[in-house]
């Protein structure tokens, strides 16, 4: 078992956490890595960490440093994807960081179990400012831990983990359906274009296993508040991230109709709720109208976001709870 494991993972102004990174790196006891790690065009002290681990001698480690102006997560991969060696890829923030052993445990998974292209596992969540305190256990619910067709669920983010860390895949098998390597440089949902190109028409396996640390960091691109712009803009981002990724799976046109047809209904209903929870009363009723299937929830929603009476009363809660 010394097949080499390539770990792809993009860095922007990480000074301050990317070193916990790279020693969970350097600390794994599978001794055959290519870490190719790509800066986004950081302004602080990330370039100096990073050729310090660069000029250092690891066994079995071979670290490629790649630096880019800023242009996004997604561009980042797509640069960094062109030089990947191993037979296995993986992938990673450089605010969290692997166990130990992960790299090891999911290797052995895929080398015992060879009708799975990929191996999906479990994370811990960690609070930023105390790694020792567990935010949240991330393990995948029972019911669909063995489900090995999961290419539909992750584009509906359906009983399916979307973060990154816990996934390892036959790169030979990924680029099977991604031969060019592309990877369309949008500023959201990087994760489904390493996803779904392994998934489409191969099965994933799952290892009952924690191999990765989710670093919780309430000023992260994931936890970050937004305006109802911004909140809109991202939901244009993730639609337009899954249809340019469909576009390179060559899928017969009658079931890629039907993929797009659910992603509008899944986007249709986040911005049903966003425009609600806005009062924004036009656009509720714009797309409450283009929902097909209308649960008890919507239905309730949409009273709530085109009552006048009850909008002006939720409006006076959130004015005093404010002030609390």
């Amino acid at each position: 078992m010394n097949k080499k494991v390539s770990i792809l993972t993009p860095v922007y102004n990480g000074e301050n956490y990317v070193e916990r990174f790279l020693k969970s790196v350097v600390s794994q006891t599978y001794k055959n890595i290519q870490l190719i790690i790509i800066d986004d065009g950081s302004k602080d002290g990330t370039r100096k960490i990073i050729e310090k681990y660069v000029e250092m001698k690891h066994e079995g480690l071979e670290i490629k440093y790649i630096y880019q102006e800023n242009a996004g997560q997604a561009a980042a991969i797509g640069n960094g994807i062109k030089y990947v060696k191993g037979e296995y890829l993986a992938w990673a923030d450089s605010d969290d960081y692997y166990t130990d052993d992960a790299i090891s445990k999911m290797v052995d998974f895929l080398e015992k179990n060879k009708e799975f292209a990929i191996v999906r596992c479990n994370a811990i969540g960690r609070a930023e400012n105390d790694l020792n305190t567990v935010v949240q256990k991330m393990f995948l619910p029972k019911e669909f831990q063995n489900k090995t067709d999961v290419f539909e669920d992750c584009i509906l983010i359906n009983g399916i983990n979307s973060f990154i860390g816990i996934y390892m895949m036959r790169f030979e098998k990924y680029k099977e359906n991604n031969t060019n390597l592309y990877i369309y440089p949008g500023r959201e949902g990087q994760n489904w274009q390493l996803l779904l190109p392994i998934l489409y028409k191969n099965k994933c396996g799952f290892l009952d296993e924690i191999v990765y640390n989710y670093v919780v960091r309430d000023n992260s691109h994931s936890h970050a508040k937004r305006t109802l712009e911004q909140l809109i803009k991202r939901i244009e981002g993730y639609k337009k991230t899954l249809f340019e990724t469909l576009k390179i799976l060559n899928i017969e046109e009658r079931y890629h109709n039907e993929l797009v047809s659910k992603i509008e209904e899944k986007y249709n209903i986040e911005m049903f709720y966003i425009y609600a929870r806005a009062f924004e009363k036009n656009n509720v009723k714009e797309k409450y109208s283009n929902i097909k299937r209308k649960s008890f929830r919507i239905k309730l929603f949409y009273s709530i976001g085109t009552i006048k009476f009850i909008n002006k009363l939720y409006s006076f809660y959130v004015g005093l709870k404010s002030k609390e």
